[in-house]
């Protein structure tokens, strides 16, 4: 039987790249230069901006969210196409709620905690690509 999902949306990994890495990555710049390098929570790449400089900082950070993402387009070549999406629209969840964290930092508007953040993504991971896979598996067994 002819697989019939559609290709995994290119879009998604767009804005996944603007959001989880370019996004994140200038809103970080912008708090570590207004706030100082501890503003930033995550201790490595504190480390690069202050040991490496702000150019090292933007290279590493937007490499690493290349590399994650090659590995989901990789995987998207296997199936699950709502699993996939589900997966970079929490990328995207993701990206934005640092961004909203950064920039709230930045400007003292309010404190977002970090461990807050990272829970929250974890937990829209967990339920989009649950939920994608379920989609995925309802699909495979119906057709």
């Amino acid at each position: 039987m002819k697989n019939t999902m559609p290709k995994t949306n290119m879009v998604l990994f767009f804005l996944s790249f603007i959001t989880f890495g370019v996004g994140d990555t200038l809103t970080a710049v912008l708090m570590m230069n207004t706030k100082g390098v501890n503003a930033e929570f995550n201790g490595l790449f504190s480390y690069l901006y202050d040991s490496h400089g702000v150019m090292c900082f933007i290279a590493v950070k937007l490499m690493l969210v290349i590399m994650v993402l090659f590995a989901v387009y990789t995987l998207s070549k296997r199936g699950g196409y709502w699993l996939i999406n589900g997966w970079l629209t929490a990328l995207i969840v993701g990206g934005l709620m640092a961004m909203i964290s950064n920039l709230s930092s930045t400007y003292d508007i309010f404190y977002v905690n970090p461990y807050h953040i990272i829970a929250c993504y974890l937990i829209v991971t967990f339920i989009f690509v649950s939920i994608g896979g379920y989609i995925d598996n309802y699909h495979t067994k119906n057709n």
